[in-house]
């Protein structure tokens, strides 16, 4: 019983954990985005995205195997 118990607090501890960790937060997920001549432009944030607490914008080196060379003109002009 006492194996159960410790196997069910391991895996436990692990969903927590992952539900809680803001790093793993897809950025190509809530990112909008332009492409021209195979590069993209980050224009912005998807208005219906809601970010976890600790929450951190990365910007990815590519999205769709393209690179990311520009973000747009006020692409996160009131964003908090």
């Amino acid at each position: 019983m006492k194996k159960f118990f410790v196997i069910i607090m391991v895996f436990g501890l692990c969903a927590i954990n992952h539900i809680a960790r803001a790093d793993e937060v897809d950025p190509t997920s809530h990112l909008t985005y332009t492409v021209s001549s195979s590069e993209v432009t980050i224009t912005g944030m998807d208005p219906d995205f809601t970010p976890p607490a600790d929450y951190a914008l990365v910007i990815p080196d590519e999205i769709a195997g393209m690179p990311v060379v520009a973000i747009g003109n006020q692409a996160f002009l009131d964003q908090t």
